[in-house]
């Protein structure tokens, strides 16, 4: 007969252990110029585990202000819309319009 006794079990990954590694994605949040002073802080590493797009990201990220008008994003140092997708490892940053003259 099979027996446990002074067997000393081996841990074994948990669903809950790997959920991060699998649900879960990060990106970059950059606060630019203004935009730093306004937020008060350069940027935010953000986890997410759904599809967002640029101006989602704002929200999450400031859920207590509103995204102020006019903004500008990038989105791997590339002009974007703010409806545009965000992906895993992406960085995307926030800043106010640019006048030149």
């Amino acid at each position: 007969m099979l027996t446990t006794e002074g067997v000393t079990p081996r841990a074994t990954p948990q669903v809950a252990d790997l959920t991060w590694e699998v649900l879960y994605m990060a990106i970059e949040v950059k606060y630019l110029a203004g935009l730093r002073d306004e937020v008060g802080r350069s940027g935010d590493s953000l986890p997410f585990s759904e599809c967002l797009t640029a101006a989602e990201v704002w929200e999450k990220a400031n859920p207590d202000r509103a995204l102020p008008v006019g903004v500008l994003v990038a989105v791997n140092k590339v002009y974007a819309q703010l409806d545009t997708a965000i992906s895993d490892g992406d960085e995307i940053a926030f800043f106010p319009p640019v006048t030149g003259g």
